[in-house]
Order: structure tokens, then sequence, then C-alpha cells
């Protein structure tokens, strides 16, 4: 079983100049957070400046986040 790991894969993306899966490993790993840890993602949110609440649902935290 191969074991996920954030950063050694978000780093072999940049240092092969690999944006694109760049790219998909960090909304993976935010995609996790918002799943399995909402508050860290909402604190995420509001450290960012957002106005963000546990009370948002995940659409709605997913359009903050892109926006």
């Amino acid at each position: 079983m191969l074991i996920y790991d954030f950063c050694t894969d978000f780093n072999v993306c940049l240092d092969a100049g690999d944006l694109k899966g760049a790219n998909h490993v960090m909304m993976k790993e935010l995609g996790n957070i918002l799943v399995r840890k909402k508050q860290d993602f909402v604190d995420l949110l509001k450290q960012s400046g957002v106005d963000a609440s546990m009370d948002n649902s995940e659409v709605e935290l997913v359009n903050k986040f892109v926006d």
C-alpha cells in the first residue's frame, strides 16, 4: 500500500516544474482537510481574511476558497 505524503508529492512536482501536478496535489490536500478537518479549513480561510464559519456548507467554503 502506498502512503500519501503531501509534502513529498508537492515538492517533487515543484522540483520537476510540474505546476499542474503540484496544483492537483494541493487541491487533493485541501479537499482532505475540508472533509476530515472542516474547522481547520474554516480557520485557514479566516486567517486569510475570508469570512467563513462552520455554518457554511462545504460548497460555500470551496467557493470562498476559490474566490
